[in-house]
Parts: structure tokens; sequence; C-alpha cells
């Protein structure tokens, strides 16, 4: 019950603080918000839900850079303008951001979990801004999935 509790409160704060990291202007509203907060939120997450492994603080700066970008470089690869973020962005930023626990995975013999995460991320947060026209609910919805999909790998540890 009280693991339900903080993934649904890890969830909206999440997806809160990754859509003020998008809306950009004052400080609270920059990019950096998103790429550290929301990486704090899941570490949070992490420690309330005793999952917390010391492995995790190799994870910081991976999951930090993993939410500081869309991974635009593929965009010319694929024929499309990089002003634009396409489904294979949301894709590889998903992914990226499952990744980014993989010393996680490594040292709490959960690596298939964590792998599987990484792609269940990297599609639902394709597939969600894909369908999703309003920014607001798009950018926060994949705010949230980074939480959610913590399930996978507590559910299946």
């Amino acid at each position: 019950m009280i693991n339900t509790l903080i993934i649904t409160l890890g969830t909206i704060l999440s997806s809160i603080f990754y859509r003020l990291g998008g809306t950009g202007g004052v400080w609270w509203k920059d990019s950096w918000i998103r790429d550290w907060i929301c990486t704090f939120i899941f570490l949070a997450v992490m420690q309330w839900t005793n999952m917390w492994h010391w492995s995790l603080y190799i994870s910081i700066p991976l999951m930090i850079g993993a939410l500081s970008t869309y991974h635009k470089w593929l965009n010319p690869l694929m024929d499309q303008p990089t002003t634009d973020c396409l489904w294979f962005n949301w894709l590889a930023h998903g992914i990226g951001i499952g990744l980014a626990i993989l010393p996680y995975g490594y040292f709490t013999h959960t690596i298939d979990k964590v792998l599987y995460r990484a792609l269940i991320l990297g599609l639902s947060m394709m597939v969600w801004s894909v369908l999703v026209d309003w920014d607001k609910l798009e950018e926060g919805g994949r705010g949230g999935l980074i939480i959610l999909t913590l399930l996978i790998v507590k559910g299946l540890k």
C-alpha cells in the first residue's frame, strides 16, 4: 500500500517537474529543473520503495545526461528537420533514460529487468508523445512514465 502511494506521488511530482523543465522562462522553468529534479525524484522513490543500492550514485550523471537530450542528431538520418521531435526521438529519449540505471541492474543482478524497463519506457514515451497532442499533458506524461515504469523493476525483482 505504501509503495503504491510513493510511486503515485513520485509519478505526479516527476510529471510536474518534467513539464516545468520544458516550458522555459524564469529559473524554475529552465531545463535543468527537468534534468536534476526528476533524477532526484527517481532516487527518492528508489529509496522509499526499498530499491536503493549504492550503484545508483553512478546512475545520477547518466540520468541527468539522458534527460537533457531528445537525440535530435537522429533527425538528419531520418531526413527530418532538427527543429522537430518525432517518434524516433521519443523512443531514443525513453530508452536512454531507462539505460541510465544499467549500473544498478548490473550490481543488483536485475539487468534483464532494467533492459526490459528501458524498452518499455522508450516505447511508452513514443506512443504517448505521438498520441497526445496537448503539450502540458504530453510532456507531463513522459515525466510520469519515468517513475511509473519502476513498477516493472520492482514487480519483477
